[in-house]
């Protein structure tokens, strides 16, 4: 039960953040001496991060994968993103996460 709240949170999460992206580009859509690659960086990650939410809410193996992407570069954000990334890497193997989105106990993709 407590796995099935992780990925909606998570799930969630992904799509407020692709909210938040796509926020802040109309927010600085004004700026006059902003980067030209600043608007195709804000709409590539805030596809990323819907596709990574829409994965994770339909228990996807794409979705499992784009998020176990995205904790793997949020290590880098030291000090709070390193945390949380590393607290998240440990629960989903702890508690065998990967097995709701269509995977075996052993890690292989079961067959349907």
């Amino acid at each position: 039960m407590k796995e099935r709240q992780f990925i909606l949170i998570y799930g969630v999460v992904m799509i407020v953040a692709c909210i938040g992206c796509l926020y802040t580009l109309y927010g600085i859509s004004s700026v006059e001496d902003r980067p030209y690659y600043s608007d195709y960086l804000l709409i590539i990650t805030s596809i990323w991060y819907m596709m990574t939410g829409v994965g994770i809410l339909l228990k996807k193996r794409w979705g499992y994968y784009l998020l176990k992407i995205i904790l793997y570069i949020l290590l880098l954000g030291f000090p709070i993103g390193t945390f949380v990334s590393y607290k998240s890497l440990v629960y989903i193997k702890k508690h065998n996460v990967k097995r709701l989105f269509g995977f075996g106990a052993d890690g292989d993709a079961l067959v349907y």
